[in-house]
Formats: C-alpha cells, sequence, structure tokens
C-alpha cells in the first residue's frame, strides 16, 4: 500500500482512501503528454490510474478539440477493439474525419486490440506488472507492420530511493 500511494504521489494526485481527500500534486505528466501531442498526430497514452486518465483527457481535449479522443479502462473495455480501430485509420491517414487521434489507455487493458499503425506510445504510469507491460508494447509494434516504434517512458522526480517509477521500470526491464 505505501509503494502504491507514493507512485500515485509521484503520478500527480494521491486518492481519498489515503487522506480522506483527494490532494492534487503536480507531476508534470500531463503537460508532458500535451507536448508530445504537439508533435505527434497519434498516441496511445497507457495510465493506471483513473484521475490520471480524467486529467490527461481533459487537457487534450481542451488543446485540441477537433482530435479523436477517447478513453479505455474498466469501465468500457469492450470499446478498445472499436476505438482502436478508429486510431489505426487515423494513423494511416484514412480517416474520413480526424486527422488527429489520442487513445487514453489503462495498461491492464492491453490483449484483443492494436494500433498497428501508431509509432509511439506514451507511458505516464507504468504497469506494475510485467505481463501487462509486454503486451501493452505489443498494440503498436506487431508483426504484420513492423516499423520504428517508440516508446516513451515519463518517469517522476523525486527521491531516489523512494522513486516508485524508476523502480518499476527497472523491474519491467
Amino acid at each position: 500500500t505505501f509503494f502504491r500511494y507514493l507512485n500515485e504521489i509521484e503520478n500527480g494526485y494521491l486518492d481519498q482512501k489515503a487522506m480522506g481527500e483527494q490532494l492534487d500534486i503536480a507531476s508534470g505528466k500531463v503537460e508532458r503528454v500535451v507536448e508530445l501531442a504537439e508533435q505527434n498526430d497519434v498516441l496511445v497514452i497507457f495510465s493506471n490510474y483513473r484521475d490520471q486518465q480524467a486529467k490527461i483527457i481533459a487537457a487534450l481535449k481542451k488543446k485540441f478539440p477537433k482530435a479523436y479522443i477517447e478513453l479505455v479502462n474498466g469501465d468500457n473495455s469492450d470499446q478498445a477493439v472499436p476505438i482502436s480501430k478508429e486510431m489505426d485509420l487515423i494513423a494511416q491517414g484514412k480517416h474520413p474525419k480526424y486527422t488527429q487521434g489520442y487513445m487514453v489507455v489503462t495498461p491492464t487493458i492491453s490483449a484483443g486490440w492494436e494500433v498497428k499503425h501508431c509509432r509511439m506510445a506514451v507511458y505516464v504510469s507504468l504497469p506494475w506488472s510485467y505481463q501487462a507491460w509486454t503486451q501493452s508494447k505489443g498494440r503498436i509494434l506487431r508483426s504484420d507492420n513492423l516499423k520504428k516504434t517508440v516508446y516513451r517512458i515519463l518517469i517522476s522526480g523525486g527521491v531516489d530511493d523512494y522513486n516508485v517509477d524508476k523502480k518499476i521500470y527497472q523491474s519491467l526491464c
């Protein structure tokens, strides 16, 4: 529990269960996602925490009001396939309406969908399991469409002994 709360703090908030009220903490990660979106018309963005997901979606919708922006988490995991198909059309430049697309996804929802024409995935918060890490990376790297892919992992600063982002990354690699 300690490390989960510490990881939440590093990712920009601490939920109500920890303190009785939600605490927002500036991590800079949401701003970095927006910067990356300014440089990339299509991104798959992995985030563990619902509050963080909501902030990412809100920031992207504010910056890119005409873009296709969708969230896939436990509430709508059955929509991962149709949303990813829309994203793939955007990535190929074949979508009839959108030229930009951003998909925010919980990393554990990493099976059964793909955006194989997307070139970059951003990890705002890393999955805690190696299986979710491997499967989530495979959502944009497909054997039938090998290409240069970039995985941007946003790691918060913090006290080195307790930087959970770094420790999770080290354990996954």
